[in-house]
């Protein structure tokens, strides 16, 4: 469960300070792609109409490069492998809901899980369009990707991912370091040089998970074959290429008995 999330006590002037979306209709034109340089463009869709009042429809990031899939057992794994959350819904505005964005961060000399610290968002750098399919279960939300490299300025930005490479977890050749024959066999992902315009400090390989929560905190689903208990599933994207990733749900996957918090899959769209 990830009863941390405590959204209750956010004030009117922080809400203020995102980019508030009228449900179900779109006030932002779609994402211009010659202009998205730098920018990540993901797609959250439900197999029904979203319940923004009832549901929290949730993107945890491990954004560190290491470690491997951030799971929605958060307590079980004390938040192992979780860097960064945006979050809409129930919690964050209802039926005219709008994004929220947290940075887990750990108290130094402790052993505490990492607790979620909620970062300042902008209409220039953070896009949501509710409804951008028309049919009520998909929202597109467009970001910077900068905005998730460390901005509280924390001296231990990565502190709940595992030691081992970023490539254990996943599936895919290309995230293998060994698979350019001109990198050093030791060479890490991390060694890879920053293509320009990158800042400094992003790192290139991100493990993604959606997950829908309800207001009260308990996780109903997410992207894997298990649901809200899921522990197999791997998503990662390398954020220095250009990324066209549709989503769909394994076959057989274990779904939520509200068709609105049932995860249906999306998209994410990286661009260099």
């Amino acid at each position: 469960m990830l009863r941390r999330f405590a959204f209750a006590g956010f004030t009117l002037a922080f809400a203020l300070s995102v980019l508030l979306v009228a449900c179900g209709h779109q006030v932002t034109p779609s994402p211009n792609t010659s202009n998205l340089a730098g920018h990540m463009v993901i797609r959250f869709r439900t197999a029904q109409a979203m319940d923004f009042n009832n549901y929290n429809y949730v993107i945890v990031f491990n954004t560190c490069g290491t470690g491997g899939e951030p799971y929605p057992n958060a307590y079980a794994t004390t938040f192992l492998n979780y860097s960064y959350a945006f979050v809409l819904g129930a919690s964050t505005g209802g039926a005219s809901a709008y994004p929220l964005l947290y940075q887990y961060v750990a108290t130094p000399g402790t052993s505490n899980p990492p607790n979620p610290i909620t970062v300042p968002l902008g209409a220039s750098t953070t896009q949501l369009v509710l409804n951008d399919n028309g049919q009520g279960n998909e929202f597109q939300l467009t970001f910077t990707r900068s905005q998730l490299n460390n901005p509280l300025q924390i001296s231990n930005p990565c502190p709940s991912t595992t030691p081992s490479p970023g490539t254990s977890a996943s599936p895919s050749a290309s995230a293998s370091p060994s698979a350019s024959p001109s990198a050093s066999p030791s060479a890490s992902p991390s060694a890879s040089p920053t293509p320009a315009g990158i800042p400094s400090g992003i790192t290139e390989y991100w493990y993604v998970n959606f997950f829908t929560i309800s207001k009260t905190g308990q996780v109903q689903d997410s992207l894997g074959v298990g649901g809200a208990t899921d522990n197999s599933y791997v998503l990662q994207i390398d954020t220095y290429a250009s990324v066209t990733d549709p989503l769909t749900r394994p076959a057989g996957a274990i779904l939520p008995s509200s068709a609105s918090a049932a995860i249906a899959g999306g998209e994410i769209d990286n661009y260099p």
